[in-house]
């Protein structure tokens, strides 16, 4: 009889749908996740066979495939899988039976481009900073930016509590830019431009790693190909 491999249990989530393995690491540290009745820890390793509980609730294991949506969200959509005060979600937009999450996030007031996957391990090398993967913005802002400002902007910024630095800066109109940076701070743009004194009118991602936004309406979502996958997983 083959006995079964041993894996960390935040790999063998990731790679059942149950989220990022750097969220899945942070569950573990806090408590929320328990193996044949005791609180895991970092480092643990699982067959499948135990009891695994999340938030007390034994988890439902099924073999499927992994999926990857792109989705083009619109300002107003939270990126999360669910929300306590109701708003809808990036996984409202998507019409699917698999448990989906969403691959890092976009703020409430940011559109376009966001993925949405069951696998676990693409989602770890799209957002884990040592990966560097590029990211894509339009921006459009009140007024435009002053020599100045865009000198500050690519020479790298450090705010009271992060630094950031952004890899491209493009004028493509009178007060609008692209921006690439590789980093995935928590509101970032926002935060670069508030430091720099510009007011930010509209904001939207339009790529990620080698995938393009392109004519995704917004609200519309499309299953990723497989040589899209294959690029992306690059």
């Amino acid at each position: 009889m083959q006995t079964k491999e041993l894996v960390r249990l935040q790999k063998y989530l990731a790679q059942r749908g149950f989220g990022s393995r750097r969220k899945l690491e942070i569950m573990i540290a806090g408590g929320n996740i328990t193996v044949n009745g005791v609180k895991a820890h970092l480092g643990i390793k699982v067959t499948g066979d135990e009891d695994i509980r999340i938030n007390g609730k034994t988890i439902e294991i099924k073999d499927v495939s992994p999926v990857v949506y792109a989705v083009n969200k619109p300002a107003g959509v939270v990126s999360t899988v669910s929300d306590e005060h109701k708003r809808k979600t990036v996984c409202d937009l998507v019409s699917s039976d698999l448990r989906l999450f969403p691959v890092g996030r976009l703020d409430i007031d940011t559109s376009g481009l966001i993925l949405l996957t069951n696998d676990g391990d693409l989602a770890q090398r799209l957002t884990h900073p040592k990966y560097e993967v590029e990211k894509e913005y339009i921006l459009t802002l009140a007024e435009p930016l002053s020599p100045q400002q865009i000198d500050q902007i690519t020479s790298g910024i450090d705010d009271d509590r992060d630094s950031f630095h952004v890899d491209k800066v493009e004028i493509t109109g009178k007060t609008s830019y692209n921006l690439v940076l590789h980093e995935g701070k928590k509101r970032e743009i926002r935060r670069i431009m508030a430091y720099v004194g510009a007011d930010l009118i509209s904001l939207k991602r339009i790529r990620i790693g080698s995938l393009q936004l392109g004519t995704l309406k917004e609200g519309e979502y499309k299953e990723l190909s497989q040589s899209e996958l294959n690029l992306l997983s690059r």
